[in-house]
């Protein structure tokens, strides 16, 4: 990008991370901001902070042309010398230079749209100023318009801000200038490929579903909302997803081909495998010829990871995914992954999201999980405690709480307490739970749990119970310790910082042998 943008632009960079500050060519001025809050789209806040900080400070110059562009998108050769000296300018933006497959919307907010294989192209006209059909990177704004707005705070924010200057503001396109969307991911524009031999660290594929247990009436899965974006917040790879559910229900056809052309094309350093079904057993699932083409033709390492080894049949799915792999994972029971051979780690969390910001903690006891759906036992527990008047709040089951990860992590970071239940098919365990609730800062209270002891201390980093009458003493008792609740809160979180972070499980998915 900088070879595309010097001598061009006065190039601003937004960042809030100070340790971004000096990554940077020295022509290009780099503004730190605060970071944003939780839940709101954080590129348009920093742009928002930049466009307030010229109205009160300095003053955004009146006959200066601005223009947003994201962390990987470009711009034509020769795009600058097609931008007339216009108040308010639109561009055309390509998202790809071949024909994929894409929504055409009619209306976004509705829902109302069709799929199209062709090149996705937004391009400049009238007609597409509405949500769906135009970015923010298409604006050229000259300062004195730009003060006057602002990005909206979600994902649809800028087409938001798009639209409202394009009502209130005489617009010139030029529909034969073009940005180039994302132009520096891999595979997207024929025009730009990253060498493998030229990358400066792995390139991590992931594939699973998207939806949970491949039904997007479930809502979206939680390894995708979960494994990939932890890897991604650590920096050590690049990462690219390929849903197998999502291209069946898209196109009506098996993702086995399109799989191969894509880990051809890309040539990723790894795979990582989310597999829960027997090889080919429906339309979402590969096929074990699929996997041999993978492993012995491309020659690209496949990693699983399995959270429920303490189900037989998913022993029983492993063992035959096992023998194509380069490192099998497991995270829920220490014993029963190493009797099979496999490796035993922690569950990654994502700490852009799974932190503790010191939220006023408004909620006494929580319960995020299911407690039907074959774990009715815990619905006698949860009730045991809501009788005897302790409020609680309970919700965020599979396949009837679609929260997105931000909600659901959100009530965490407002918990007192946050409890969680430790057996899966008879079998002790440790899921993704324990590491979500101390990672935000809330005093976990987990059922007895010989497989969590062997990762945290009981009594120092979280607290153990074992029946009705013990958990309802337990939670009564640090109800009203405050201070013992806060120190063994700030315990667990500080273990799982530096001893089960996400960086500390990649590093050994990745690097140990």
């Amino acid at each position: 990008m900088a070879n595309v943008l010097k001598g061009k632009v006065n190039w601003v960079v937004l960042i809030d991370d100070e340790s971004l500050l000096n990554a940077f060519p020295e022509w290009v001025m780099v503004k730190k901001y605060d970071k944003p809050r939780e839940g709101i789209c954080k590129p348009n806040s920093l742009i928002n902070q930049f466009i307030s900080e010229g109205k009160l400070k300095y003053r955004l110059d009146d006959e200066t042309q601005y223009m947003v562009l994201c962390d990987d998108d470009s711009v034509e050769e020769g795009f600058f010398d097609k931008i007339p000296n216009e108040d308010v300018v639109c561009v055309s933006m390509k998202r790809g230079d071949r024909p994929m497959r894409h929504v055409v919307w009619a209306d976004f907010e509705k829902q109302l749209g069709h799929w199209e294989d062709t090149v996705d192209i937004l391009y400049a006209h009238p007609n597409n100023m509405k949500i769906g059909c135009v970015g923010g990177e298409q604006l050229i704004v000259k300062g004195k318009v730009l003060r006057g707005y602002r990005y909206g705070l979600s994902n649809i924010g800028d087409g938001q801000m798009v639209v409202k200057i394009a009502q209130e503001n005489k617009v010139t396109y030029v529909p034969e200038a073009y940005v180039l969307f994302n132009y520096f991911e891999n595979g997207r524009y024929e025009s730009f490929k990253r060498p493998k031999e030229a990358r400066t660290k792995p390139l991590v594929m992931f594939v699973g579903d998207y939806f949970c247990a491949g039904q997007p009436s479930m809502g979206i899965s939680e390894w995708e909302g979960n494994i990939a974006k932890s890897l991604d917040s650590t920096g050590l790879a690049d990462v690219v997803t390929f849903h197998m559910d999502k291209y069946y229900y898209h196109t009506g056809k098996r993702g086995d081909s399109a799989l191969v052309e894509r880990i051809d094309e890309l040539k990723p350093d790894y795979v990582v495998m989310i597999i829960y079904k027997q090889f080919g057993q429906d339309p979402t699932v590969i096929v074990e010829n699929t996997m041999k083409v993978i492993t012995q033709i491309l020659n690209v390492p496949v990693i699983t990871i399995w959270g429920d080894l303490e189900a037989q049949q998913q022993r029983d799915i492993a063992k035959t995914v096992a023998p194509y792999c380069y490192k099998v994972i497991g995270t829920a029971n220490k014993q029963v992954t190493e009797d099979m051979g496999y490796t035993y780690a922690h569950v990654p969390k994502d700490s852009r999201i799974w932190n503790n910001p010191d939220k006023t903690r408004d909620i006494d006891v929580l319960f995020y999980g299911s407690y039907g759906l074959g774990r009715e036992e815990r619905q006698k527990y949860l009730l045991h405690l809501i009788n005897n008047g302790i409020k609680l709040v309970a919700g965020g089951s599979e396949g009837r709480d679609h929260f997105s990860t931000e909600d659901y992590a959100d009530g965490y970071k407002r918990a007192k307490i946050a409890l969680s239940f430790s057996k899966a098919h008879g079998m002790n365990v440790v899921n993704a739970r324990p590491f979500e609730v101390m990672s935000a800062g809330s005093l976990l209270m987990e059922q007895e749990s010989p497989e969590l002891a062997k990762l945290y201390t009981p009594g120092v980093d979280y607290i153990e119970w074992t029946s009705h009458v013990d958990l309802l003493e337990k939670v009564r008792y640090y109800l009203e310790h405050e201070e013992e609740r806060k120190l063994i809160a700030s315990n667990g979180q500080k273990k799982t910082e530096q001893l089960y972070s996400a960086k500390s499980f990649w590093n050994k998915v990745l690097n140990e042998k």
